[in-house]
């Protein structure tokens, strides 16, 4: 009776488009092939735009042209600044010891529910 009851409305329509959706890894390899997609026809018509800060000698905004992400070098760039961009990012650190530790937690059975129950009750045992 409560499933009935969940699955209509506003909320349980969120929740079956939510379990529709595929996994976030794919979600996020399908915006980067559609973004590599964009910049290699934005760089065969030519686009360009004016940077918004940037000004040359003559007083008029620089124009940046489109340039696509299959070229050579941006290639190029991409394998050669590669370790430079990862070490310089500095959250990207952060992220990866949470992710190291939540990892070696997982696999070492430390996140899975029995500790976490065997600590709530050390801590009714305790109050």
């Amino acid at each position: 009776m409560a499933d009935a009851a969940a699955s209509k409305g506003v909320l349980g329509w969120i929740e079956r488009t939510g379990n529709r959706l595929p996994d976030p890894v794919f979600i996020f390899f399908g915006l980067i092939g559609a973004l590599i997609a964009i910049s290699a026809a934005a760089a065969a018509f030519g686009y360009s735009a004016p940077h918004p800060s940037e000004v040359g000698d003559n007083g008029e905004p620089v124009m940046v042209t489109a340039a696509s992400l299959l070229s050579a070098e941006n290639i190029r760039r991409l394998w050669v600044e590669m370790p430079q961009t990862f070490t310089h990012f500095h959250p990207l650190g952060y992220v990866l010891v949470v992710m190291l530790g939540a990892g070696v937690a997982e696999r070492s059975g430390l996140s899975s529910p029995a500790p976490c129950a065997q600590a709530c009750a050390a801590r009714r045992n305790f109050s």
